[in-house]
């Protein structure tokens, strides 16, 4: 396996490395020899020789986004606020941050330092959402079928066969007493 796939696809180029780019640059070799050489892509040789011409260094970049800018006491600002009015919003927790320290953070921050604390900002999901006319069909359903525990306890379950009803008054001798019977064949 060569070495240019061993590599991990988000490893850093050495400082290392990044000098030797350069000096193979300036002893002319191409892009891509120089990327065979030290088991880089094309393009990422080709970034770091630009970096070097541009601006005289090869080291990495920082982050492109700041630090982060809420400190543990606003960060308990931000749950205090949360807990006292659950109607406020990220964006104007984010408002209140920047109007009292003076520097800004989002609102996707906000959101973020308040998961991080344990609290979310939508409810559990208790039943499915159902519209205006869903719910009327719903209803109108319900009602249809109100009175069906009462409209069922006078039917007679059977598996179809002949049945004979028992009179209302039962007649206590043997002979006379109504039984329902099923035929033979069953």
């Amino acid at each position: 396996m060569s070495r240019r796939k061993q590599r991990s696809a988000f490893d850093q180029v050495s400082q290392f490395d990044r000098g030797r780019i350069v000096v193979y640059r300036d002893c002319g070799i191409s892009s891509g020899e120089i990327g065979s050489r030290v088991g880089r892509n094309q393009t990422t040789v080709m970034r770091i020789c630009n970096r070097w011409m541009q601006e005289g260094t090869t080291d990495r970049r920082g982050r492109s986004h700041p630090h982060q800018c809420i400190t543990s006491r606003e960060d308990r600002q931000i749950v205090r606020m949360t807990v006292t009015d659950r109607s406020v919003t990220s964006r104007t927790i984010a408002q209140h941050i920047e109007s009292v320290t003076h520097h800004s953070a989002s609102a996707r921050t906000i959101r973020r330092h308040l998961q991080q604390s344990g609290l979310s900002a939508r409810r559990s999901l208790l039943g499915l959402p159902l519209t205006q006319n869903h719910r009327r069909l719903r209803h109108q359903w319900c009602d249809e079928r109100r009175m069906w525990a009462i409209e069922w306890n006078e039917v007679v379950f059977t598996d179809e066969s002949d049945v004979t009803h028992l009179s209302a008054t039962p007649r206590w001798s043997d002979s006379s007493l109504e039984t329902p019977w099923r035929e033979d064949a069953e």
